[in-house]
């Protein structure tokens, strides 16, 4: 941002708040929130997001309903989770700690931004990852950007140094 501003040349000077008539009466003027409809909630559609393509999601979504891990979490998501670990099913207990990042939205369960990859895809995953032949850390800051499970980042990792062994 400094870089950008530098072409320009300005001045910048304190005024009082009341020397503000416009920015201090719509400071103060704010409408109030009623939302009767949900017309005025904006929804945001994760997948949208993501970069990958419409197959490939198509492909996460039906192996996702295909593991019974991701299955069982999914079920857990939709009901809510309960107070305590050992009262949740057990193939959720991983994924306990992580709980208030997790949501599901069209079929996919998503970890913050990322979503959440059935095992039968991961090795995929850590191919198409790796596909560009970058090193470690680059192909976890790519990885992490829009996909997760657990233990991702050593089997990435894993991934590469047996690929950098083969290579030699």
């Amino acid at each position: 941002m400094m870089m950008r501003l530098q072409k320009y040349d300005f001045i910048v000077h304190y005024e009082r708040g009341k020397s503000m008539h416009l920015a201090d009466t719509l400071s103060r003027a704010f409408l109030p929130f009623e939302c009767d409809d949900g017309d005025d909630l904006e929804f945001v559609n994760m997948v949208n997001y993501l970069p990958i393509s419409d197959e490939r999601i198509d492909d996460i979504k039906a192996e996702t309903r295909k593991d019974q891990s991701l299955r069982s979490l999914s079920e857990i998501i939709l009901k809510g989770w309960l107070e305590e670990k050992k009262l949740a099913p057990e193939l959720t207990h991983p994924y306990f700690d992580m709980r208030d990042e997790l949501a599901l939205q069209d079929g996919l369960i998503f970890k913050a931004n990322a979503v959440v990859i059935p095992k039968n895809r991961r090795a995929d995953m850590k191919a198409r990852i790796h596909s560009s032949n970058l090193g470690a850390e680059s192909c976890l800051r790519r990885a992490r950007e829009c996909i997760y499970w657990l233990g991702m980042s050593a089997e990435i990792k894993q991934y590469i140094s047996a690929c950098n062994l083969a290579t030699q």
